[in-house]
Formats: structure tokens, C-alpha cells, sequence
């Protein structure tokens, strides 16, 4: 099936070339990190290099060719080596004045959210990760924007069978999923409701056989369905809620979760203005009779100060008491023409050395990383 993807998007490639405006942009990153976990004192270095290639048609029907990659290379202290390549991103866009359908390798994000994110469905975006790349999904997503700021959103994906966003079991290889999202004003700001619906793989190599009366396995492609309500108002500072509520067929022992995130934000009159952001979330897990089987609190906080036009300083603060849990971030950014450098410093305390911070995948316990982006636009 990958190959078949890839032949298709070198054809489209070549086609519109010929008849299409074209820009392109490729950045280059080169990185090295530092880290001390536990013990053991390790390092790594790395290259990574993402292309970008973009078609498009403006006429009263505007289309558009996405086409991106993805190569990189890395090494480590134990004298490991390890390259890889792949597609990034490859769509194809046709839009009007009021809607737009996108078809291909894409990245679908939605939701106010920062740190903890229950509507994190389809991406793996991480506020800690100074580039912002995640993973895409294969799929078709169309969007209707009403007059009064009204939009509608519904999605198809296919061929999507690696781990994505917040789920907990893979979704079964050759399966559709299918969702949408509406979204509309409400004084002063917005709600949103959405749905999705797949099959998880409840094959053994994912989940714990579950039998029933009969010792036979169970495993009847039943549907895991997930609804998630979502609010952003702009008051005296910003205010904003996910919540999202989740059944799924695979483990019959808690096939209930539900995920909820409140924040706030404020810009400080200091300097150049202090960002202050805070996100307090939880999840508790249910069986069918709606006892709590198991909860987790979250708490976290983001700092942004801009320190000039071309640089700028932020921190991020994680707390999780259930698992006494603790991590911090540091970074600081830095642009000058077409090169990006950044320092960031990690630091993460727990008493439970097999727990990393739930979304934000930060194993380690002390880190120092330092990265040299490289980009160029035509």
C-alpha cells in the first residue's frame, strides 16, 4: 500500500509541474543532546532535513499539491546509527469561497488546548518540541464555513494502523473511520462538539485475551466512539475547556474514559510582555457500571517572554501528584535570517523512573539539547 501512495504522489508530482505555480522550501536541522538518566551519562547527534514542494491553481476552483519528506539521521554514545526517510505530508486541496476538501497524508488538529489535550486525536503535536512536527494521517477532510462563522467539518481515513494522538490500542489494519466537527460562535468566543468513530485491534499482540462463557476469544469488531465537547471565550484573559468521553470495546474491565482540561491565559505588562498560560486536567477511567477504576490528575503552566524581535525565552512546568511526577522545560529561541538556533534544558524528578509525562514524552531525567535550523523559501 506504501508503495502505491508514493507512485501516485510522484505522478501527481510531475503532472502539475507543468501547469501549476510552484514554491518550494526545505529546512535543515542539525541537533545534539546531553542527558543523564539515573546513572548514566549518554549523548546523541543528529541531522534532519524536510523538503517541501507546493502547486497551485488560483482560478475560481483554487487547487492546490502538497508534497513533503522527511530524512533524517541520528547516532548516539554506544555507537549506534540509525537513517530513515519517508512522506511527511502529501495532499491535494480543492477549495471555494466557502469550503474546502483536502485528500492525502495531512495533519488534522483542533481543539484551544496547549499542554494535556483530550481532543489530541489525530497528531502528536508536544509543547516541548521546539519544531512542532508530528505525525500525519491518511484520510479525506472537507470543511463548510457558514456566514456567521459557523464551520463544519467531517473526515474519512483509511490505512491509519500505527498509534496516533491519545489512543491507547492501534486502530485494526484495513478498517475505516469516519467523524466530524461542528464548530460555531458564542459571545465572546466559541464551542465545539465532535465525533469519531474506528475499530481498535483487539488482536492479542495488543490487548490481553478476554473470553467468554465458552472460553472463546472475543474479538467482534465492535466500534470505539468518541465524543468531544470543546469552548474558547475571550474575556478579561482566555478561557477555554476540552472535554471528551470515550467507549471502547477493547478491555471490557474499563471501556469507559473520560478526559477533561480547563485553562487560562494572560499577557503581564512586563517588558515586552509576560505570557503566562495554566492548564489543570484529569482523567478517570470507568467500567459499565460507572465506578472509577482509576484517576489521574495533571496540572501545568507556560511561560513566553519575547526577549527581542528575533529572540525569545519560555518555560514549561508539569505536575502529576498521582504519580509523583515533576518535569520542567527551558528553551530559548533565537532567528537570524534564515538560520534558528535554539538551547533547551530538561529536568524531570519522580519517584517512579518507568513514568514519563502523558503526552509530552520526556523519559529522561536531566537533558541539554542544542539545534541549528537552516530554512529556504522560492
Amino acid at each position: 500500500m506504501n508503495r502505491i501512495y508514493k507512485a501516485v504522489c510522484l505522478f501527481l508530482a510531475c503532472v502539475v509541474s507543468l501547469y501549476a505555480e510552484a514554491g518550494f522550501r526545505s529546512e535543515v536541522v542539525g541537533m545534539g543532546s546531553l542527558w543523564k538518566q539515573q546513572d548514566n551519562l549518554e549523548a546523541n547527534g543528529g541531522i534532519l532535513w524536510i523538503p517541501e514542494l507546493q502547486f497551485s491553481w488560483p482560478a475560481r476552483v483554487n487547487m492546490d499539491f502538497f508534497l513533503s519528506s522527511r530524512f533524517s539521521g541520528t547516532w548516539d554514545s554506544y555507537d549506534k546509527h540509525q537513517s530513515d526517510g519517508d512522506i511527511y505530508r502529501t495532499w491535494l486541496r480543492v477549495a471555494g469561497n466557502t469550503w474546502d476538501i483536502r485528500a492525502g497524508l495531512q495533519k488534522i488538529t483542533f481543539g484551544p488546548a496547549r499542554l494535556f489535550r483530550p481532543l489530541m486525536w489525530f497528531d502528536e503535536l508536544n509543547p516541548a518540541d521546539l519544531l512542532g512536527l508530528t505525525n500525519g494521517v491518511w484520510g479525506l477532510r472537507g470543511r463548510y464555513f457558514f456566514p456567521a462563522n459557523t464551520n463544519v467539518w467531517g473526515w474519512v481515513l483509511y490505512g491509519n494502523s500505527d498509534l496516533k494522538g491519545q489512543e491507547w490500542y492501534p486502530t485494526k489494519d484495513e478498517t475505516v473511520e469516519y467523524g466530524g466537527r461542528i464548530q460555531f460562535p458564542v459571545t465572546p468566543g466559541e464551542w465545539g462538539f465532535s465525533l469519531h468513530s474506528r475499530i481498535p485491534d483487539a488482536s492479542p499482540d495488543y490487548v490481553p485475551a478476554v473470553f467468554d462463557s465458552t472460553n472463546q476469544f472475543i474479538n467482534d469488531n465492535s466500534r470505539e466512539w468518541r465524543v468531544g465537547f470543546d469552548g474558547y471565550w475571550d474575556i478579561v484573559t482566555g478561557v477555554w475547556f476540552e472535554s471528551v468521553i470515550t467507549h471502547s470495546p477493547v478491555n471490557p474491565a474499563i471501556p469507559w474514559v473520560y478526559s477533561n482540561v480547563i485553562g487560562i491565559d494572560y499577557t503581564l505588562p512586563l517588558g515586552y510582555g509576560l505570557h503566562v498560560l495554566g492548564e489543570y486536567g484529569f482523567n478517570h477511567t470507568f467500567n459499565e457500571e460507572f465506578n472509577v477504576i482509576l484517576s489521574t490528575n495533571m496540572w501545568g503552566m507556560m511561560l513566553d517572554y519575547p526577549l527581542s524581535f528575533f529572540s525569545s525565552l519560555s518555560a514549561m512546568g508539569v505536575w502529576i501528584p498521582d504519580e509523583d511526577l515533576a518535569s520542567g522545560v527551558i528553551s530559548w529561541q533565537y532567528t537570524s535570517g534564515n538560520f534558528t538556533y535554539y538551547v533547551q534544558f530538561l529536568q524531570t524528578f519522580t519517584q517512579n523512573n518507568n513514568v514519563s509525562v502523558p503526552g509530552l514524552n520526556i523519559p529522561y531525567d536531566t537533558q541539554i539539547k542544542g539545534m541549528l535550523s537552516w530554512t529556504i523559501s522560492k
